[in-house]
């Protein structure tokens, strides 16, 4: 297979990013938790630490499924990985048994018979010159034994067809890389869709407590007559949007759960979230030429479609080779005994050694039909092989423009979210004054909650096209499995994700 163009794993890529949020500090603190931002001072969030009291409190820590662990129970698994190694194991043997046609090769043959046999033979008097007739029977056992061996010296065809399938060994083995490639980008795809989905129920959790305080608050003011009725239907329909809002979220959860268990066969309640402290990974504006060059190289995809157009081209020219003479060392031993006694018995012993030609002259056209076939089967699989770069060079185009605005992105929504707190304890405010409305300050926090789950999702997104871009350039390996499960945390939820550390 062609070598790869060095390339730094995924880990030092973490190791040399900063942070894209920016300095840290006073406007690093004002971060989204759940869809709300934690104030200059606050302290993060903290896990709970388990009393004597809390049975079961370590076992639900140990009960929480990794980046990694997930990934190693799908790759044990995937029924197509198993696939693919199947069937590489079968090109291997397609190989072996190719190169059997430039073996030596050895046959042997036993035929004994008993035979019964009434014979009427002619004969001539010596003293008369008359022609007489004998009958004579005879019963015997007729032995034959063959042993004959044969060397190819010339044979053009076979050879082509032995390294038409060395090609098609290396095919199955970039086949098999380009599956546990795609492999790892569905795991982490389906992994961060389930903290996604939680994220949202978190989100919508928080919503639907705030908006509940405003409903009781309206309800009292109702009651002792400073509210309107308005305002109370319009808190209450709030109330059941949102509530309607979080049980399509929990439904999405459940959605995105099966979708990773369909990967690994077994069920996965609680995941390990992304880090408040994790630092999303830079990647060069001016680089985009060099992952493009190593794409065209070394995507399995496109390195598979290579490896079957050598294939298809040696196949072309075994077929064409077949016009020319085939030249084979022979040798053997027989012998035949059908001795019996008599004078009809015969015991012959023969040795032999040769060398064999043969060369096809005419067979009806069939000989130049099958090479325009092959040739053109070669010319298709070159069409598919530009089509595999071309598709390399897209999908690394648009992984790459994910990652230049997904940074855009993620600082945007980081500024909306601390933006729409800010609006938030301003129309607090303009409430209490009477300036502006429940309903005012209910469409704020939706819009706070949105944020928060915008910037969610654009991280997930941005953790994405980072393995989508080393997919496309064929260098995404466990390695890079192991580097991004150390950006998630037991003891952080889908929810964190909204955090820009």
């Amino acid at each position: 297979m062609p070598r790869r163009l060095p390339t730094p794993p995924l880990a030092l890529l973490l190791g040399l990013a900063t942070a894209l949020g920016g300095p840290s500090g006073a406007g690093a603190a004002d971060n989204a938790q759940y869809g709300g931002v934690r104030h200059p001072g606050e302290a993060p969030p903290r896990v709970a630490p388990a009393t004597e009291g809390d049975s079961g409190g370590d076992a639900e820590v140990e009960a929480v499924d990794s980046l990694m662990a997930v990934y190693r129970e799908a790759r044990s698994a995937d029924p197509k990985l198993r696939g693919r190694r199947a069937e590489l194991a079968a090109l291997r043997d397609d190989r072996r048994e190719a190169l059997g046609g430039l073996l030596p090769s050895l046959s042997a043959s036993v035929d004994i018979s008993r035979i019964n046999r009434d014979q009427l033979r002619a004969t001539t008097s010596y003293l008369d010159d008359e022609l007489q007739e004998d009958n004579i029977t005879r019963e015997y056992t007729q032995e034959q034994y063959q042993l004959n061996a044969t060397q190819p010296l010339l044979d053009l065809p076979a050879w082509h067809r032995w390294q038409g399938q060395d090609r098609r060994v290396d095919a199955g083995e970039a086949e098999l890389e380009a599956r546990r490639q795609q492999l790892i980008y569905d795991v982490a795809e389906a992994y961060l869709n389930v903290l996604g989905a939680q994220s949202k129920v978190a989100l919508k959790g928080s919503e639907l407590d705030q908006v509940q305080a405003q409903r009781e608050r309206i309800e009292a003011l109702y009651e002792e007559g400073e509210a309107t009725t308005s305002e109370r239907a319009e808190v209450r329909a709030r109330y059941d949007q949102v509530r309607a809002e979080l049980l399509r979220a929990q439904g999405e959860v459940a959605t995105a759960r099966e979708a990773l268990t369909a990967l690994t066969d077994e069920p996965h309640e609680r995941l390990a979230g992304l880090r408040p402290d994790a630092e999303l990974p830079k990647v060069e504006p001016q680089a985009r030429q060099r992952w493009s060059e190593r794409a065209v190289t070394g995507n399995p995809n496109v390195v598979a479609a290579r490896a079957r157009t050598e294939s298809e081209q040696r196949k072309a020219r075994a077929a064409r080779a077949e016009r020319y003479p085939r030249i084979n060392l022979t040798g053997g031993f027989s012998r035949y005994d059908d001795f019996d006694g008599t004078r009809f018995g015969r015991n012959i012993e023969d040795w032999s050694i040769g060398v064999q030609v043969r060369m096809p002259l005419y067979e009806g056209g069939a000989m130049r039909a099958r090479a325009s076939s092959a040739e053109h089967r070669r010319a298709r699989q070159a069409q598919e092989l530009e089509r595999a770069r071309r598709q390399a060079r897209k999908e690394v185009r648009s992984a790459y423009e994910g990652l230049m605005s997904g940074r855009s992105e993620i600082e945007a929504y980081r500024l909306a979210v601390r933006s729409a707190e800010r609006t938030i304890e301003a129309m607090r405010q303009e409430v209490r004054a009477g300036t502006r409305t429940v309903t005012d300050l209910l469409e704020a926090q939706r819009k706070r909650f949105e944020a928060g789950h915008g910037l969610a999702q654009a991280r997930h997104q941005y953790l994405l096209d980072i393995l989508a871009l080393r997919r496309a350039a064929g260098h995404l390996d466990e390695r890079d499995v192991r580097a991004l499960d150390e950006l998630f945390s037991a003891g952080a939820s889908g929810g964190v994700l909204a955090q820009e550390p």
